[in-house]
Order: structure tokens, then C-alpha cells, then sequence
């Protein structure tokens, strides 16, 4: 038996470890580690002078509210009303050749 107490990145760790030694192992739902201090854990390993993600915010405009918006962010989480967004698609042609290529 684990502690609760143990830290997320124990956890995660313990995780990846029983899932590379038995590789047929599955894990319904690690759902239930989705907490705030791992989103925090997440905003702090963030590099700070990256570009904006798909909401255009960027990391110091979130820092401001930070508590709030990782709280939100959470419950949203927890209600799985976060949907990710549809992925603009753009093909070039290949060199030499008609056919297509996909950039991401």
C-alpha cells in the first residue's frame, strides 16, 4: 500500500516504472492524480520567454491570477469541459514529387 502523501512525482515515477517492467499493464485512470499542486508543479517547469499558447496568454499574464486561474483550470478539468481546440492543417508540396506534405 502507498501513502497519499507521497508527492504526484512519486507517484507518476512509481507509474512509469510498473509500466515499462510489464508492458501489458493498463491504467484505467490516473484521473484521480489531476490536482493543483501538480498544475503548479506544471506552471513552474513552464519556460517563461516562450510564445503564447492557442489562448494567447502567455505566462506572466497567468502568474498574475495564479491561484484563480489554476483553480479553474482544475474544476474544468474535473467536469471534462476542457476540449481541446481543432488543429489547423497545412499541406506543401513535396520537392519533387505532386504529392502533399502536412506541417504542424
Amino acid at each position: 500500500m502507498h501513502s497519499n502523501n507521497e508527492s504526484v512525482e512519486t507517484k507518476l515515477q512509481r507509474i512509469a516504472k510498473k509500466a515499462s517492467t510489464y508492458k501489458r499493464c493498463q491504467f484505467p485512470s490516473l484521473f484521480h492524480l489531476m490536482n493543483k499542486k501538480l498544475l503548479l508543479g506544471c506552471f513552474v517547469q513552464l519556460k517563461g520567454k516562450t510564445a503564447s499558447g492557442i489562448d494567447k496568454v502567455i505566462k506572466e499574464t497567468y502568474a498574475k491570477n495564479l491561484d484563480y486561474n489554476l483553480e479553474q483550470l482544475l474544476t474544468r478539468l474535473h467536469k471534462m469541459a476542457c476540449r481541446p481546440q481543432a488543429v489547423l492543417r497545412i499541406y506543401i508540396l513535396k520537392a519533387g514529387s505532386d504529392k502533399m506534405r502536412l506541417i504542424l
